[in-house]
């Protein structure tokens, strides 16, 4: 997605800085930058918004590292009187190397009530209107995460316009979507009465259901959500989670509907690979390997059709 590539782009500017000579780039700076994006830390500031980098695992430098390599080649393609911009790639050939054994924790609906009902404390704290509003529409986006299952920067993104309260419906526009694929999904009765409660607390009408606090044509910014969500998890006694903060519920909620068809679940979910689901999403449950385990039935030496053993018992 745009905002996404846009905030990789933030972080590389913040770190080389806008005076960099991108020719003079070396491997052993590309390797300082992996090392620090790692650890957390660096500083972006960008018109009046400012923001601190938190750790990250190797996949996302792998995908800064993407960014990076394709600003260059661009910039290989660009001529300006007659020109190159650049004559070659100064990092062409240097890659990260992903994690192996990648941590990808999930939430549970335990966690979920926790979080959930210290937003709402917090909510009702709040010495002001606009920082109620902000808590509000922080405990509207956790519902919509844990009852959707999809990606914070859809989420971000929905209107109130998108609601279709009569064939309880939710569209899902390209735009938010990483394939610029447009959804129309139902929505399950309990969440749409979620959503017309969280309409009247706001007394909102049409437009972002996230609306930012001070720009009304504009969304939530991501790192506002973030934040909200950790302060919220930290008030209940929780353990951050390594891996994401929204993210986990998109775990969550398809590990949860592993029993159904797998392509139903993609559909819902906003998956076109469901290879993705399976390896990357939907995990192994303590209940589900129980299960495995107890397997009532063994294979017996019975004659069968074809030899083979067959099913008894």
């Amino acid at each position: 997605m745009r905002a996404d590539v846009d905030t990789r782009i933030r972080v590389l500017l913040a770190y080389f800085g806008s005076e960099c000579v991108v020719r003079d780039l070396t491997p052993d700076e590309v390797a300082s930058y992996s090392s620090a994006r790692r650890a957390g830390g660096i500083e972006v500031v960008d018109c009046d918004e400012r923001w601190i980098t938190k750790a990250v695992r190797a996949r996302s430098v792998v995908a800064d590292l993407a960014v990076l390599h394709g600003m260059l080649n661009w910039a290989l393609s660009r001529r300006e009187l007659g020109a190159r911009l650049l004559d070659a790639n100064p990092i062409a050939g240097v890659r990260v190397r992903r994690d192996s054994h990648p941590r990808r924790r999930i939430s549970t609906w335990d966690r979920f009530t926790a979080t959930r009902e210290a937003m709402q404390g917090r909510a009702a704290a709040a010495s002001v209107g606009v920082e109620r509003d902000r808590w509000v529409k922080a405990e509207l986006a956790l519902v919509l995460a844990e009852g959707t299952g999809r990606r914070l920067g859809a989420i971000r993104q929905l209107r109130w316009e998108d609601v279709d309260w009569d064939r309880a419906t939710i569209r899902w526009r390209a735009e938010s979507d990483k394939r610029r694929k447009e959804w129309l999904l139902p929505v399950p009765a309990t969440l749409l009465q979620d959503l017309r409660s969280f309409q009247r607390r706001l007394g909102a009408l049409g437009g972002w259901m996230l609306v930012s606090g001070n720009d009304p044509s504009a969304a939530m910014d991501r790192h506002t959500l973030a934040g909200c969500l950790e302060a919220a998890e930290a008030a209940a006694g929780l353990p951050k989670l390594d891996g994401g903060l929204f993210h986990p519920y998109r775990r969550k909620w398809a590990t949860e509907r592993k029993d159904r068809p797998l392509s139903d679940v993609a559909a819902a979910g906003g998956w076109q690979n469901t290879a993705t689901l399976l390896t990357c999403y939907q995990q192994p449950t303590t209940d589900a390997l129980l299960a495995v385990m107890n397997e009532p039935w063994k294979m017996r030496d019975v004659a069968a059709v074809g030899g083979s053993p067959a099913r008894n018992g």
